[in-house]
C-alpha cells in the first residue's frame, strides 16, 4: 500500500494542500493518508491527540499558550476529515498524528514520514519572498532539499 503524509499546521495553506490531496488521491488505488503536524514549544515527550477532541485542560498544564494552536489544529483535522470523507477517503486508510518539535519542522516531518512508511509528503506553501524565507525559514524549501527518496508535493 502506498502512503501519503499531509503535513498540516492550521493555516489556510495547509487546508489548500488538503483540498489538492482530496482531489488527486481518489485516483490513486490502494493509498493511505497520514495527517501530521509538528507543534513547537512543548516537551519532546508530550503526547498530542488531534483526532478525537480538543486536548483536555490538564494535558496543557504549563503550556496554556499552546491551547489556541492545538484547538486550531483540531478544527483543521475535523474539517479535513470531513473533506476526505466526502471524497470517499475516510476510515481505516486515514491516520492522524501530531508530535512536539524535536529537530525542526521539516526534519520532524521527514523523520515521521519515513518512520510511517510514507512514499509522498504534501505541504502547503506560504509563497515567501526570498528575504522573508531567509528571515523566517521555509519549511517547504527545507523539505525540497532534504526529502531524498520521497516524493514531495508543494501546493501553492
Amino acid at each position: 500500500m502506498k502512503k501519503l503524509m499531509l503535513a498540516i499546521d492550521g493555516s489556510p495553506q495547509s487546508l489548500r494542500a488538503a483540498e489538492y490531496v482530496a482531489e488527486v488521491v481518489p485516483h490513486i488505488p490502494d493509498i493511505g493518508i497520514v495527517l501530521f503536524s509538528v507543534v513547537s514549544g512543548l516537551p519532546p515527550d508530550a503526547e498530542i491527540a488531534l483526532d478525537a477532541s480538543p486536548p483536555p485542560e490538564h494535558e496543557l498544564h504549563g503550556y496554556e499558550d499552546k491551547r489556541d494552536e492545538l484547538q486550531s489544529l483540531h478544527a483543521q483535522v475535523v474539517r479535513i476529515t470531513e473533506l476526505f470523507a466526502g471524497k470517499g477517503l475516510a476510515g481505516d486508510d486515514l491516520e492522524v498524528c501530531c508530535r512536539p518539535m524535536r529537530h525542526g519542522v521539516a526534519e520532524d516531518i521527514l523523520e515521521e514520514a519515513r518512520a510511517r512508511g510514507c512514499d509522498t509528503v504534501a505541504v502547503g506553501s506560504r509563497h515567501l519572498s526570498k528575504v522573508m524565507s531567509l528571515l523566517q525559514g521555509s519549511v517547504s524549501a527545507n523539505l525540497v532539499h532534504k526529502a531524498d527518496a520521497l516524493t514531495l508535493w508543494v501546493v501553492g
